[in-house]
């Protein structure tokens, strides 16, 4: 099984690559610089998981409570946040 990411990532790669090729072409690029194409993208593939590059972890996020202090009282700054402290 493929992560999405991962599949989403190296789909972007191929299609980039072939408008590349056929903007540098400017039309329809040949059979043979198609495949050169396909076998280039491959082994870049081949790299990539021989270096383990496509199993990154992805850094946790932290929610982060963004807070003023003001007259050694504790206020959230944003507007959502003061309206939803005020109902308490």
């Amino acid at each position: 099984m493929v992560d999405h990411t991962v599949a989403n990532k190296e789909c972007r790669e191929r299609m980039g690559a072939a408008y590349a090729l056929h903007k540098e072409v400017g039309g329809l690029p040949q059979q043979e610089q198609v495949d050169a194409l396909h076998q280039r993208l491959d082994e870049t593939l081949d790299n990539r998981i021989a270096t383990n590059e496509t199993t990154k972890k992805v850094p946790k996020t932290t929610m982060r409570k963004t807070v003023v202090t003001t007259r050694g009282k504790d206020t959230p700054s944003s507007k959502r946040q003061r309206k939803l402290t005020d109902y308490k």
